[in-house]
């Protein structure tokens, strides 16, 4: 699998969403979060907007690569610019300890902030994501011998 893609299988589809079991990656291996991404029994599950899904069709889910620098540089440089800008802030408003207050500030103002950003990023649809069939898998057939 490429970078930004993951096979999986339908689990169910219901309103126009459909639940996929996701085949672990190599990745998932040294993933920070790996065993607390929306797992139930079976594995790792997403849930997206689809139409033309039945249950038990495997799938290639495809991740777009600008959402995830995006997401990217959200995620890790708004909260450290945000922390600069509060030590700053609060260094000129009255030196060390008003710093260290406006740092704190700084930083709880950057993480809300990507965290409001998700969400509505995620409710938008802005974290774009495909869903198509998998090909099939063909299996070549030895000639037999008489």
């Amino acid at each position: 699998m490429r970078l930004g893609q993951e096979q999986g299988t339908v689990l169910q589809v219901a309103g126009g969403v459909a639940r996929i079991r996701v085949e672990p990656s190599e990745a998932c291996g040294t993933c920070s979060l790996r065993g607390r991404c929306h797992e139930d029994a079976t594995g790792p599950v997403v849930e997206v907007p689809v139409a033309d899904l039945a249950v038990g069709d495997a799938v290639i889910i495809r991740k777009r690569s600008a959402s995830r620098l995006l997401l990217a540089l959200l995620v890790y440089t708004l909260p450290v610019v945000t922390l600069v800008v509060g030590a700053l802030v609060g260094n000129d408003a009255g030196g060390d300890s008003t710093a260290l207050v406006g740092a704190a500030v700084g930083l709880a103002i950057g993480v809300l902030t990507v965290v409001i950003v998700g969400r509505i990023g995620t409710a938008r649809g802005w974290w774009h994501v495909t869903v198509e069939h998998a090909p099939a898998v063909q299996v070549p057939v030895s000639p037999s011998r008489e």
